[in-house]
């Protein structure tokens, strides 16, 4: 972001984002106003809005570039946490307008988006103020990412739930056992400040509510999940003995759920995620089990 601290509200978000150097056009920061400002707009007037601008661009330029568009959206997503259903429904009535006739959808310059930019997190220092709208902004772009993955049977481009293997990293892993002041003794003082921090037990405040929300959003749609995990590397190593999407995997995830819940050095809203997560989790292991 161009700013040095996110919005309050919306009217400061719209503010915020004619400042950006890749910048969402005048019209299409127009159809957010409506978004937020007026419930008796339909949601798929705002999608038909909001894509004329990118619509012109790829009908004049095939390929053409629209990432204010999708820049803007996953700031928006990710800063304004109360808003995160109007997301989801304005993302599946963008799905509906077509692009270049029927043939295709501006879906497929939002999936390159998401990710290369939009679907990442370095959990910042402690000392960043602005550390905790962070991990909101984590959280809020993670539990988009799971509700619209409800229309993946209608257009295929919003499914995300491939998305949610990230969370081996926290269900998987436990740095703080293998931590080594040793390892980071090159580092200036205030880099091996931050590596204890990462390296900690209490990271996981940073990073377990996020992955929490698909398996509160929708454990099923996990459980079902098989085949490969596309950046899992042949040499990563994990506390799981196995290797893809699986129930056994999907069983361990749910394991560790219920260790961190139970984790006194975590925060309260941290253990309460994990032990939602993994009651969710359980519910459809005992429904699968009986089906």
């Amino acid at each position: 972001m161009a700013s040095s601290a996110w919005p309050s509200t919306w009217q400061e978000f719209i503010a915020l984002q004619q400042e950006e150097r890749i910048a969402a056009t005048p019209l299409q920061l127009d159809a957010l106003k409506l978004l937020f400002s007026d419930q008796s707009v339909p949601v798929s007037n705002v999608a038909k809005l909001i894509t004329v601008d990118s619509i012109k661009a790829h009908e004049e330029t095939p390929g053409a570039s629209d990432s204010g568009l999708w820049r803007t959206l996953s700031d928006g997503i990710k800063q304004l946490t109360e808003y995160n259903d109007k997301f989801v429904e304005l993302f599946y009535e963008i799905a509906k307008v077509p692009l270049h006739g029927a043939t295709s959808t501006l879906l497929t310059a939002y999936w390159e988006w998401w990710t290369e930019w939009a679907f990442s997190f370095d959990d910042p220092p402690s000392v960043d103020p602005k550390r905790e709208a962070a991990r909101q902004g984590w959280l809020n772009i993670n539990a988009f990412s799971a509700k619209v993955s409800r229309n993946r049977r209608e257009f295929p481009l919003l499914n995300n739930l491939g998305r949610a293997a990230w969370v081996r990293d926290i269900l998987e892993k436990k740095p703080w056992e293998t931590y080594s002041q040793a390892d980071f003794a090159d580092l200036d003082e205030e880099d091996q400040a931050y590596q204890r921090e990462l390296h900690d037990i209490k990271s996981l405040d940073g990073r377990v509510p996020a992955a929490a929300v698909w398996f509160t959003t929708d454990a099923q749609a996990i459980y079902e999940l098989g085949g490969e995990i596309g950046d899992e590397y042949e040499n990563e190593k994990t506390d799981f003995d196995g290797r893809g999407f699986s129930k056994k995997r999907f069983a361990f995830w749910r394991e560790r759920f219920e260790w961190i819940s139970g984790v006194e050095e975590l925060a309260e809203k941290t253990k309460a995620a994990a032990k939602e997560a993994a009651a969710a989790m359980k519910k459809v292991e005992e429904a699968n089990k009986t089906s």
